[in-house]
C-alpha cells in the first residue's frame, strides 16, 4: 500500500517552520511457512519472507528450526534466522538547522541469530529449559557525530555481536495460576570491543492467573 508519511517541527511563538516533510512510499511483503515431520521424533519448520521497501530494496529473511522430541515432555531445538530492520522516516529524512542532517545512503540493519535449546518437564506442572544463543547485527543504525561539521547524523555502524546462555523455568499451579522465571548471562561486543554499558545478567520473574468473579484463588 501507498503509505503517507509526515514530519513537522515548528515553533508557535513566533511561528517558524523548521521542518515540513511530506511523502509517501510503497512497501510489499510476501511470506511463506511450512513444516515437515520426516521422522517420528524429528520436525523441520521453515519460514521465508521477501520484502520490498524504498530504503532496503528487495531483501529476504528466513528462519528454520530443527526440533527433536525423543520422548513426551522433552525437546531439543536448533534455530537459525536472518531478519532486517529498514531505517524509518526519522532516520532518513529528519533534519534540524545546524544540529542534525540527513545521512546519505542509510541502509537497513541486519541480524543473524543462532540458538540451541533443550526443554524438559521434570515433574507434572514443572518445566525447565537451557539455551545457548548468538546474535550478530550488521549495519547497525546509530546516531553519530560527523567530525567535519559537528552535526549529528544517522549512519550504519560496524557489527554488534551478543552471545550467552539462558535458563528458564515454569511452574503451573491449581486454579490456572502459573509462575515463570528467566535468567540470562550475556556478553556483547561492539565494533570489536566490549560494550561496557550493556547488561551482563538479566533476570525476569512473573506470576499470572485468572481474575474476576468465579476465578479460583491464588495458590497457597
Amino acid at each position: 500500500p501507498n503509505a503517507p508519511m509526515e514530519q513537522r517541527y515548528f515553533d508557535l511563538m513566533p511561528p517558524i517552520d523548521h521542518l515540513d516533510d511530506r511523502r509517501s512510499e510503497n512497501t510489499l511483503g510476501l511470506y511463506a511457512q511450512d513444516e515437515w515431520r520426516f521422522a517420528a521424533a524429528w520436525t523441520l519448520q521453515l519460514d521465508l519472507r521477501l520484502d520490498h521497501t524504498p530504503a532496503a530494496g528487495n531483501i529476504g529473511s528466513l528462519r528454520w528450526a530443527m526440533i527433536y522430541r525423543p520422548q513426551p515432555g522433552t525437546s531439543a531445538k536448533m534455530i537459525y534466522g536472518r531478519a532486517f530492520r529498514a531505517p524509518n522516516a526519522y532516520g532518513r529524512y529528519y533534519t534540524h538547522g545546524s544540529t542534525q542532517k540527513v545521512g546519505p545512503g542509510l541502509d537497513a540493519e541486519r541480524i543473524e541469530t543462532t540458538e540451541l535449546t533443550v526443554d524438559h518437564v521434570v515433574a507434572p506442572g514443572l518445566r525447565v529449559g537451557l539455551g545457548r544463543f548468538r546474535n550478530r547485527m550488521t549495519d547497525v543504525i546509530s546516531l553519530a557525530v560527523d567530525p567535519p561539521d559537528g552535526m549529528t547524523v544517522f549512519a550504519n555502524q560496524p557489527a554488534l555481536v551478543a552471545r550467552g546462555w539462558e535458563f528458564e523455568t515454569e511452574a503451573q499451579f491449581g486454579a490456572g495460576w502459573r509462575a515463570r522465571g528467566n535468567w540470562t548471562w550475556l556478553h556483547t561486543d561492539a565494533y570489536g570491543a566490549p560494550v561496557y554499558n550493556s547488561p551482563t545478567r538479566i533476570g525476569k520473574l512473573g506470576v499470572d492467573g485468572p481474575r474476576g468473579k468465579g476465578a479460583g484463588g491464588a495458590p497457597g
